[in-house]
């Protein structure tokens, strides 16, 4: 049973970019990889992409930027800051486990950190 985009869509990610239609789906599967561009630290480019591919808005984004710009500010070489846990927190909270996954995993890459 494939779900529609309405059903997956919450209230933090607009999913209104992402290709939710063809066979390579994970919604309700089990056993499977799929793999998005990673960003390499300090690629903005390559983890807004990534974002995007996880469903975040521009929106988000922005805040996202700004958060990591008074983060590096205020708290440089600390990986990433009170701002950005506080952004991820956000972002995270009641989305599926892979999708906060994906979230978490590329803003560590971007700042040079290792992935559990």
């Amino acid at each position: 049973m494939w779900l529609s985009k309405e059903t997956v869509i919450s209230k933090k990610f607009d999913l209104s970019n992402a290709d939710l239609s063809g066979s390579n789906n994970a919604i309700g599967s089990s056993d499977f990889t799929q793999s998005i561009g990673t960003p390499a630290k300090g690629d903005r480019e390559t983890l807004k992409q990534a974002l995007i591919g996880a469903g975040v808005s521009a929106e988000s984004l922005e805040e996202l930027f700004q958060a990591i710009a008074d983060d590096d500010a205020t708290e440089p070489g600390q990986g990433y800051g009170s701002r950005v846990k506080q952004w991820l927190d956000e972002q995270t909270a009641g989305v599926l486990p892979a999708i906060a996954t994906a979230i978490t995993n590329a803003i560590l890459l971007y700042h040079g950190l290792p992935v559990s």
